[in-house]
């Protein structure tokens, strides 16, 4: 069971709400709502941060890796069909599971 607030990476709302294919690789930060939300992100090969600030980080070194000097970010992984708060799950490229992607 999830006994405090745990966070996860999603695509970013500027493509998953707004369309706006310059954040199609984009992330952000969600909070994970529940323990059983919690497992689907552990199965499916999510990342659970304890710390949003460990969170926001990851997001923005895999948004922007180093050596990269554009503003589009290019995160290099791929999206679960679920999603959390609407926006789907990122997986990362080295943990990329037989989830069913887009």
């Amino acid at each position: 069971m999830v006994e405090s607030v745990r966070w996860t990476i999603v695509q970013h709302s500027g493509a998953g709400y707004g369309d706006k294919p310059e954040f199609k690789q984009g992330l952000e930060v969600v909070a994970v709502p529940n323990a059983a939300t919690y497992r689907r992100i552990e199965i499916l090969g999510g990342k659970i941060f304890a710390e949003y600030k460990d969170a926001r980080n990851y997001a923005q070194s895999e948004m922007y890796p180093e050596g990269y000097t554009g503003m589009i970010p290019r995160a290099p992984g791929r999206f679960a069909r679920f999603a959390l708060d609407g926006l789907p799950l990122y997986l990362p490229p080295r943990l990329n599971s037989d989830a069913e992607t887009f």
